[in-house]
């Protein structure tokens, strides 16, 4: 898929974007200035992104480069700078490499002044690309430095015969638009700019904050540890997991994930029978890596379950059985035994916590019972229990 464009500068004069964006234009590339002054700025530009963005065109910029060493596109990026201060685009910024003193330097030299241009602007929250003819691009600028920013070429013929990747080209210098008066140049662009700009925080657009983290419920609990479970968060970039500290009564983070599609973690190395408290919040990261919180999550409650029941012994007589094991930290027990006719287990007694033995009646003599025992956990509405014992078979007398 590919939109309309055009570039323009001073030459062209009273344009009328309205007229422009009604004969199918989508996004004009406006000249910022050239050199190292700010003198140097285009008499144009104010004039032409005010009403560009009136008219509801998208924008970009260009800086046209006589940078004879990489400190002199150092000082034109930052005169770029000055002269786009406090404006948004939807378009790169690109460095126009042009002048036949830049490209007699050869290869290495012209990459270089890219490199230098490029990355003054992108460690200042733009994105960054480079505007160039197609044969100088093959002939003076190294794959890497074509391949690492926007690329826009120039090339009027039927197609654009670059074998490698671009984002723009311009395809002609004597287009005839509604709205501009003579010649101008004429683009098509591949890439969504637009929504990669603005989704990224780059040229004065604010990163929107990523939304609430929705927590699921049916967590994974074993005794001294607990699996955390959310839904993905569109465009985040990681999260942040908190555990409440009920001694300090504060929040404290206790993993942060660098993925946005990894939506899980697991918090190990707790107390088993305790409750614990969770929270969950997504960040994004701005043009410049800055890190963009969203809201925190609803609290989530979880519980650990008990450590699991060791059954030590089993005391018995012809009617009777007295079973016996090692305490756990838990709420109470659980004990069932198995029914053979029905062939489950049935619960037969909820015990106390305090005990460790519990002394059971009405059995025929001479006959083999199969029980087991939990610990369970309760906190307020919730719930959770321990593995259960190993099976403790115990024949009557």
């Amino acid at each position: 898929m590919s939109t309309k464009g055009i570039d323009i500068s001073k030459y062209q004069t009273n344009v009328d974007f309205t007229k422009v964006k009604a004969a199918g234009i989508d996004f004009v590339i406006i000249r910022a200035g050239y050199g190292k002054l700010i003198s140097q700025k285009d008499p144009q530009f104010e004039a032409h992104y005010k009403a560009a963005k009136a008219a509801g065109l998208n924008v970009g910029a260009y800086w046209y480069s006589y940078a004879s060493s990489v400190a002199d596109a150092k000082t034109e990026a930052a005169v770029c700078m000055e002269a786009i201060a406090g404006k948004t685009f939807e378009y790169p910024i690109f460095f126009d490499l042009e002048e036949q003193s830049q490209f007699s330097q050869g290869k290495t030299f012209c990459s270089n002044l890219v490199t230098a241009f490029c990355t003054e602007l992108e460690n200042n929250g733009y994105y960054a690309g480079l505007y160039i003819s197609r044969s100088p691009l093959q002939t003076y600028i190294t794959t890497d430095v074509a391949n690492k920013y926007a690329l826009w070429i120039a090339e009027y013929a039927s197609k654009c015969n670059y074998s490698g990747s671009y984002d723009m080209w311009q395809y002609s210098s004597t287009g005839s638009v509604d709205g501009v008066s003579g010649n101008v140049d004429c683009d098509y662009s591949y890439t969504d700019f637009p929504s990669v700009i603005k989704s990224g925080g780059y040229n004065g657009f604010t990163v929107e904050k990523p939304d609430k983290v929705a927590v699921k419920s049916g967590w994974n609990c074993t005794s001294t540890a607990i699996r955390i479970n959310w839904n993905a968060v569109e465009n985040a970039k990681g999260y942040r997991v908190y555990r409440y500290n009920s001694t300090t009564k504060k929040w404290v983070k206790i993993k942060t994930i660098q993925s946005g599609s990894t939506v899980t973690y697991r918090d190990s190395g707790l107390s088993p029978s305790t409750e614990y408290k969770y929270c969950v919040k997504a960040f994004t990261r701005d043009s410049t890596g800055n890190a963009v919180w969203g809201e925190r999550s609803d609290t989530k409650i979880a519980l650990t379950r008990p450590k699991t029941v060791t059954i030590t012994g089993a005391g018995k007589t012809k009617t009777a059985i007295r079973l016996k094991w090692k305490k756990v930290d838990c709420t109470g027990y659980k004990l069932q035994q198995y029914d053979t006719s029905s062939k489950s287990w049935k619960t037969k007694k909820l015990i106390k916590p305090d005990l460790t033995e519990y002394r059971m009646t009405g059995f025929n003599s001479q006959t083999v019972y199969k029980f087991r025992i939990q610990g369970y956990f309760k906190s307020d509405s919730l719930a959770s229990y321990g593995v259960w014992s190993d099976v403790k078979k115990v024949t009557t007398k």
